[in-house]
């Protein structure tokens, strides 16, 4: 083969070029000039936990607060729910969940903060209920007293 001067040989290919080296950070020197050890790729910086980070990232554990038991806050709640699932379908008449909830709620809410939504909830739910409840129980007094009043006018 011949190259387009004419002299029958080519120009061998130059290699690729090498890529460029991952970015490494720049040691830091630690105590007389050592350079502290670098995790492993997959490994914490920091205490072994089980759990996988990016090198150099450390992973604080995670706290909780103990708030305390939420048994008054979820019965509010609980109450709450039943009392106007049952004042929407006409039973809550007997307005006992009502005021349960509601009564459980206030208690919660001095009680234990840490179940403040739930507690909150009931509430809501409970006075929602008890005004539907109330409601329908005027009107189903209005309706005995009238149905009364007629019945006694055709003796």
């Amino acid at each position: 083969m011949t190259d387009q001067s004419g002299q029958g040989r080519i120009p061998p290919v130059p290699p690729a070029p090498m890529p460029p080296a991952p970015f490494a950070p720049a040691p830091v020197p630690g105590q007389f000039g050592q350079v502290p050890p670098q995790p492993q790729y997959g490994q914490m910086a920091g205490p072994q936990s089980g759990y996988y980070t990016a090198p150099g990232y450390v992973m604080t554990p995670m706290v909780y607060a103990d708030s305390g038991p939420k048994g008054l806050s979820i019965t509010s709640m609980v109450l709450g729910i039943v009392g106007f699932i049952a004042s929407i379908f006409g039973v809550g008449v007997l307005l006992i969940p009502q005021i349960l909830a509601v009564i459980f709620g206030h208690i919660a809410l001095k009680k234990e903060p840490g179940g403040r939504g739930m507690a909150i909830t009931g509430l809501v739910l409970g006075y929602i209920g008890l005004a539907i409840g109330l409601v329908l129980l005027a009107i189903l007094i209005i309706v005995a007293v009238i149905g009364a009043a007629a019945i006694s006018t055709y003796r």
